[in-house]
């Protein structure tokens, strides 16, 4: 049944890739195609021995109150790296002697002024940027024993590479993409960080200042932090019971 469904997913991008970009169903077809990403990643996986437990969705303890902070610390750095990195395109050409191609906000740059574009867009891309480049990357490298630094290689260069239009300055886009694969590395969760990005790619066109939104983000990632540190996580709940169940035998 699964694999039927991973078959109607992938005809359906196919048939779907063949509508017109400029039509309101592009933004469908990129939903769609956001789904397909999603599934193969998961089946590789899975195919692997891995689990959607072990990519990031919904792992053990997630639902804690150590879990639900670690979350949100991690989806506002994640929110904060991408906010850096966009300050970092839109200010090397300025050092570079050019104008600068980005502008005001990325769905300016690249043409999505239509709202309903722009959510599929942003989710299309959030998918393929965080749920291929960093969790399918991190997993299937750990499966081969493949050291971090291949890991960082790969997936910084190839999400570099996936913004060359914007020129030299896509360099920029390194520091998030290095700062989602560490915090990915470090927690497990896969979640806050789709969601991190694609929450940040939405709100950037927002009427707020990008140093006011930057101070937001790094102040929520901060309590966040502080609040998931003070919380114990399950496997420390885990380890405290033990040591009493034991000390009461």
């Amino acid at each position: 049944m699964v694999r039927w469904g991973y078959a109607v997913v992938a005809l359906a991008a196919v048939l779907l890739n063949r509508i017109d970009p400029a039509s309101t169903w592009w933004g469908l077809r990129n939903l769609t195609m956001a789904a397909l990403f999603a599934t193969l990643t998961l089946a590789v996986v899975m195919r692997s021995g891995g689990s959607r437990e072990q990519l990031g969705f919904g792992p053990a303890g997630a639902s804690t109150a150590h879990g639900r902070a670690q979350g949100i610390a991690v989806g506002a750095a994640v929110g904060l790296a991408a906010a850096l990195s966009m300050a970092i395109v839109s200010a090397l050409p300025t050092f570079l002697d050019g104008a600068s191609p980005y502008g005001s906000s990325q769905s300016a740059f690249l043409g999505w002024t239509n709202y309903w574009l722009q959510v599929a867009n942003v989710f299309c891309t959030g998918v393929i940027e965080d749920v291929v480049m960093v969790g399918a990357v991190v997993r299937l490298l750990t499966v081969v024993r493949r050291p971090a630094v291949e890991m960082y290689a790969l997936s910084v260069s190839v999400e570099v590479g996936m913004h060359l239009y914007f020129g030299v300055p896509a360099v920029g886009i390194a520091l998030v993409a290095a700062v989602s694969l560490a915090l990915y590395r470090a927690t497990g969760r896969l979640t806050p960080i789709v969601i991190g990005h694609i929450g940040y790619d939405l709100g950037n066109d927002l009427p707020l200042p990008a140093w006011a939104l930057g101070l937001l983000l790094a102040a929520t990632a901060l309590a966040s932090a502080i609040v998931a540190s003070v919380c114990p996580s399950p496997a420390r709940k885990a380890d405290v019971h033990g040591r009493e169940r034991r000390r009461l035998e």
